[in-house]
């Protein structure tokens, strides 16, 4: 259970960090 939950927030951070870098990139073409 321990590597299940361990695994799950590898993956949330792992998608925060794709959410950022879309949010970024998306800012800047707008320029």
């Amino acid at each position: 259970m321990a590597f299940h939950w361990l695994n799950l927030a590898v993956h949330l951070n792992f998608f925060s960090n794709h959410l950022k870098l879309f949010y970024f990139n998306a800012m800047h073409s707008l320029d």
